[in-house]
């Protein structure tokens, strides 16, 4: 057995496209040797095979090492947008102090004037 399942049904929609050209590409290959090419002698035939397997075996451990490394990445993000929201939270904070600072500094001005001013009054 070469390892290649000709019979695994392609189902559109259900597959990445990436998984849907590696299963053409399969079906393609397993048609094609279907055929009994006189060509080929029955060694180069195990030969293609082995090295068509190897390859999609390499794609394979590829895109598992992808796949692994994006799932951490999406773990940052859902971080970041909590940190961002407590950011966010924080700034709200300091910039409502801000205002009340300010507007207590206003009146403090205009108390402090308006008491310095009576005497020369």
């Amino acid at each position: 057995s070469s390892g290649i399942n000709a019979e695994w049904p392609l189902r559109p929609g259900v597959h990445g496209v990436l998984v849907q050209k590696i299963m053409e590409s399969q079906k393609q290959y397993v048609n094609k040797d279907d055929k009994k090419d006189d060509h080929l002698t029955n060694l180069s035939r195990q030969k293609e095979r082995s090295i068509v397997q190897k390859e999609i075996n390499s794609l394979r451990t590829s895109i598992q090492s992808l796949a692994s490394s994006a799932a951490p990445i999406g773990k940052i993000l859902d971080y970041l947008q909590e940190d961002l929201d407590s950011m966010q939270k924080e700034l709200s904070t300091w910039k409502t102090e801000n205002r009340a600072n300010d507007t207590a500094i206003k009146k403090e001005k205009s108390t402090d004037c308006d008491s310095a001013l009576i005497p020369l009054l």
